[in-house]
């Protein structure tokens, strides 16, 4: 029992310690001119074209829920002191149970932990592993691989290598006889409003005291879907929510752009993106304007 101990102490502060070094070895700054962050999911990552849009940083990740992008979110507003504004893409399917299936899977662990493993906290590890099991331990042997190998080589492409998002570029056109899946997946089920994915509700109510705490204003974004989709999306959460933390929200989601603007249902491509960011260029600089 008291070798278990030890052998246990042990490895707790080694690893604390290598999550140290590789904290304040590698430093995200993303340029003096950045004051905008995007941050999202793959909505936004094909909507928002970045280069269009002076000043402005889109760091949106396919699939990527609240839950791992709070703690991209805190090493990117310590590193980026000069961001001043945090748009956020919110949607019913960030607080429905079936997310919790989603943000637990094994592609989309791994994934998270290759990125993100080295700035989350001891309890998230604990917790991580207590929903994911063992195979957590893999995952996690591989980030620090990766973290390891490019800080013995002082890879100046780290950050890009660790795929923390960015604009996706797409000239896909809609097939409007092809059913999107994912959103098909996550509207089968019905839930109860009493009970949302409680990890992503905390993780946003951690990334609006990270705003608050580095002075950024906080607004919520809809992004544009096709007109097929536009009577479909609930809005349950989504409203109940806003309503509670009170930040305002930038609604496109019924935004009516041709079908040529589309790579599917959800997705805007290049075309649209380029449409689309003019406005939200737009938009965004009338809305600082009233704050």
């Amino acid at each position: 029992m008291f070798f278990l101990l030890f052998f246990t102490t042990i490895l707790v502060v080694v690893f604390a310690s290598l999550t140290h070094i590789y904290q304040s070895a590698f430093n995200y700054h993303l340029g003096d001119d950045v004051k905008t962050l995007v941050i999202g999911n793959s909505h936004p990552q094909c909507a928002i074209n970045d280069s269009l849009f002076g000043h402005c940083r889109n760091l949106s990740r396919a699939g990527e829920p609240f839950f791992y992008a709070q703690f991209k979110l805190e090493k990117l507003l310590k590193d980026n002191p000069q961001i001043n504004q945090i748009v956020l893409e919110i949607s019913d399917k960030e607080f429905k149970h079936q997310m919790e299936d989603w943000i637990f899977r094994p592609a989309v662990v791994e994934n998270a932990v290759k990125a993100y493993w080295a700035y989350w906290p001891l309890w998230f590890h604990f917790d991580m592993f207590s929903n994911v099991g063992v195979d957590y331990f893999k995952f996690l042997l591989l980030g620090q691989k990766k973290y390891f190998l490019s800080l013995i080589q002082m890879d100046v492409s780290f950050f890009e290598s660790l795929s923390w998002g960015g604009y996706r570029d797409s000239n896909v056109k809609i097939d409007l006889k092809k059913k999107n899946t994912f959103h098909s997946e996550f509207e089968t089920q019905s839930d109860s409003l009493f009970y949302p994915m409680r990890g992503n509700l905390m993780a946003l109510e951690h990334i609006q005291a990270l705003t608050h705490s580095n002075h950024c204003r906080l607004s919520f974004i809809r992004c544009p879907v096709h007109e097929s989709l536009h009577d479909s999306y609930e809005r349950d959460y989504q409203n109940l929510i806003i309503e509670k933390m009170k930040i305002p929200v930038i609604d496109f989601r019924n935004l009516k752009l041709a079908d040529d603007c589309f790579a599917d249902e959800e997705h805007l491509n290049s075309h649209g993106a380029t449409l689309f960011t003019g406005q939200l260029k737009d938009t965004i600089l009338k809305l600082n304007k009233r704050q």
